[in-house]
């Protein structure tokens, strides 16, 4: 997959990363809080969301 872009929202960063014209996947990370756990979410063009790490129960 190619690496489209990364982008950095606050704490949080989005990578958007794409095989060809008809596919895509999403990956957000984000700290909701001052620890090292990530919250990580990715979705894709089929609109499959998947909270990959919930960064609130893996304290």
């Amino acid at each position: 997959m190619l690496d489209v872009g990364t982008f950095f929202i606050n704490s949080a960063i989005f990578c958007l990363k794409t095989g060809d014209s008809s596919s895509f996947t999403v990956t957000a990370k984000g700290n909701l809080d001052d620890d090292t756990a990530l919250d990580i979410w990715t979705i894709d063009q089929n609109k499959n969301l998947q909270n990959i790490m919930n960064e609130i129960t893996s304290e």
